[in-house]
């Protein structure tokens, strides 16, 4: 924090220094306006809080440490660009959100559908127990308590949606063939 009594010493520092350490940054940054005006801020910024150190030194060292600092600056500024370029790639690889497979979305898609359809048809204690287990992943016996039939009652009924599920959505599935012969 910088004193009130100090400010206006800073300000008439910062007015008569800036340009020369802007002029420094400009070349050293290789006339990259933005980040020399920055790094001038950023310099200044490390002064005022030094600024009861530096407001005692005489106007050349106070030169050459507002320099040096800027120039420590602007080297911190360039290695955090250039880890930032070397880590680009890997940033890139993990957040780039991968490839969009149409296929599978719209087999997805379809076998949604069909499912919907498949057990809609099912008689009804058949449906519900096929719906509790496959869409809301109740244990067997959740089902049976749920139901109040007996667990051999819902293992009978998963065994027979199970096959007619496999049996209408099989080809719609990745990996499966449906029973068919792949190309070889």
């Amino acid at each position: 924090m910088i004193l009130d009594a100090w400010r206006e010493e800073l300000e008439d520092c910062f007015k008569s220094e800036s340009g020369a350490v802007y002029r420094f940054l400009y070349q050293l940054t290789r006339k990259d306006t933005q980040l020399a005006e920055d790094l001038v801020q950023e310099t200044f910024r490390k002064a005022a809080a030094q600024w009861h150190e530096l407001r005692c030194l005489p106007d050349e060292e106070r030169e050459a440490w507002l320099i040096r600092v800027a120039a420590n600056t602007a080297i911190d500024s360039f290695r955090r660009q250039e880890t930032a370029r070397k880590m680009w790639p890997a940033v890139q690889a993990r957040y780039r959100p991968g490839e969009v497979d149409v296929h599978g979305q719209a087999m997805n898609s379809i076998a949604i559908r069909r499912f919907t359809e498949v057990t809609s048809a099912m008689p009804p204690a058949r449906q519900l127990v096929a719906l509790l287990h496959v869409r809301w992943e109740w244990e067997q016996h959740e089902i049976a308590a749920a139901l109040g039939i007996s667990a051999g009652r819902v293992n009978q009924q998963l065994k027979k949606a199970r096959r007619t599920l496999e049996k209408e959505l099989c080809p719609y599935m990745p990996d499966r063939s449906g029973g068919r012969e792949e190309d070889s």
